[in-house]
């Protein structure tokens, strides 16, 4: 009798989890109407663009034939704006192309139902079980993960700029490009950031490497999008410091 009331508990447990996931799914499907648009890197935003919600994924096609899908099981970090001009939210895959997480960005008439937006997607990745990135732990994996995962957020100019974290250190390139500039954790010696532009959008970083018995140095220059630029920061000087860097006291003269 126990093992059957076991049997029935998980089955009306699944049963309750899947019909969940069914009304988040409609819930979706008939409020997409009220997003304004849909874009991802290799969709830009257009009129045309549709985006369509199944139990297992986001698609968005263009009038061309083109399409993103993002597999609801492989979302791992959720990044919206702060700004009150068209909100925006973005679906962050663990899925690396070219460099970048695969991501769809929505935007929305108003924060509240960009927030409803997000919150029923969270609902979703709850409900399989997501393994999402975070700036809270203080884990090599995790802190190098998640800046990872801010490859979304960064720019220099007009350059298709990519920025790779690993044990090693961190290394600067350009899409298509054999040029790049690789900067060991224990030979950097400042990490500074700051507000950049009128606006105050983005946050202008400069990593800079010293090495005192060749005289050597190396700078790599990038940009960051405000709403993540000091959690950025601060993972980004743990990192360094962890791995042996000793960064030079900025107000020392």
């Amino acid at each position: 009798m126990k093992l059957i009331f076991s049997f029935l508990l998980a089955l009306f447990y699944t049963f309750t989890n899947a019909q969940t996931l069914e009304e988040t799914i409609d819930w979706l499907n008939t409020k997409k109407s009220d997003v304004i648009s849909v874009e991802s890197y290799h969709l830009p935003k257009n009129s045309t663009n549709t985006i369509l919600f199944s139990f297992t994924k986001i698609r968005i096609d263009n009038s061309n034939g083109g399409y993103t899908s993002i597999g609801f099981d492989s979302i791992n970090d959720f990044r919206i704006n702060e700004t009150n001009e068209s909100p925006a939210l973005y679906i962050v895959s663990s899925y690396i192309h070219e460099g970048l997480p695969l991501y769809i960005k929505m935007n929305f008439p108003t924060i509240e139902l960009r927030d409803r937006f997000k919150k029923a997607f969270s609902h979703i990745v709850n409900l399989k079980g997501n393994e999402m990135v975070t700036s809270l732990s203080s884990e090599k994996k995790d802190m190098l993960e998640w800046l990872n995962s801010r490859s979304i957020d960064i720019f220099e100019g007009e350059n298709k700029l990519r920025l790779l974290y690993n044990d090693v250190g961190i290394k600067k390139y350009f899409l298509k490009s054999t040029d790049s500039i690789l900067i060991n954790w224990s030979k950097i010696k400042s990490i500074s950031y700051n507000v950049y532009g009128e606006n105050k959008k983005y946050y202008v970083f400069n990593v800079k490497s010293s090495d005192s018995i060749t005289g050597n140095s190396e700078v790599i220059k990038f940009y960051v999008y405000s709403g993540v630029a000091e959690s950025y920061g601060e993972i980004l000087k743990d990192l360094a410091i962890s791995n042996g860097a000793q960064l030079i006291n900025e107000d020392l003269f």
